[in-house]
């Protein structure tokens, strides 16, 4: 493509134009903010150190009641609204304590407190809803180590004898009644004693049969010697 003298001249113009942009933009970017800071704040907005003491001052400002010490009630002119004054009541010997309510100043309550149903605290010890009284501890320190709650049933002393004995379910003899006659006869003992002839050999029986006496006496005693030789063949000495 073939240039003009007039093209050349154009194309000279486009490039002068092209940088004078670029410096302007240069320009504009070199105004351009990078930081917060450098913002117009036309909003108001706070940054969290301004929101931090506005807290704070808003705390302090809310109202929260003190406790102050002063002599006499003072006026309600002079009190301030979120103060609570102690004044010290001369009969009860302790604080009453006074607010300035609606520009008038008012007995709220005193710092009394009856004590009289309280005990103190004991070390580790803790209370209960389990009264311990005097008699109570006076009971358990006379019970013996060791001892337990039974009572051994007591019952009528009899002398010695033969009795027919009642015993409880824990092993207890309750009741005796002595054993009679009928008593023994109602298990199967004769009512009398018996009585047996003497026995004869080869005749009448007494506690042994005539025939054991006739076979018993016909065994013939060994003598003291006899026995003697026996037992030294069957035990010998040596």
């Amino acid at each position: 493509m073939a240039y003009t003298e007039t093209k050349l001249m154009n194309l000279g113009h486009l490039k002068d134009l092209a940088i004078k942009a670029q410096a302007e933009i240069a320009a504009v970017k070199a105004k351009i903010p990078t930081n917060v800071s450098q913002l117009t704040n036309d909003a108001q907005y706070q940054t969290s150190s301004q929101v931090t003491t506005a807290i704070q001052q808003a705390i302090a400002a809310s109202g929260h009641a003190s406790f102050q010490k002063v002599n006499a009630v003072p006026e309600a002119e002079s009190a301030q609204t979120n103060i609570l004054y102690l004044v010290m009541n001369s009969k009860t010997k302790h604080y009453d304590i006074y607010a300035k309510v609606e520009n008038e100043m008012v007995l709220l309550d005193d710092t009394t407190v009856d004590l009289s149903n309280y005990v103190q605290k004991d070390g580790d010890k803790v209370l209960s809803d389990n009264n311990y009284t005097d008699a109570e501890k006076s009971k358990l320190a006379g019970i013996a180590e060791g001892a337990n709650n039974y009572v051994h049933p007591s019952h009528t002393a009899q002398s010695e004898g033969f009795y027919k004995v009642t015993v409880d379910n824990q092993g207890h003899v309750t009741d005796v009644t002595a054993v009679t006659k009928e008593d023994i006869t109602g298990l199967g003992i004769p009512a009398q004693d018996t009585t047996y002839s003497d026995v004869t050999a080869g005749g009448a029986s007494g506690l042994m049969s005539g025939a054991d006496k006739q076979k018993l006496d016909g065994m013939q005693i060994a003598t003291d010697g006899e026995v003697t030789e026996m037992l030294n063949e069957v035990f010998p000495t040596t």
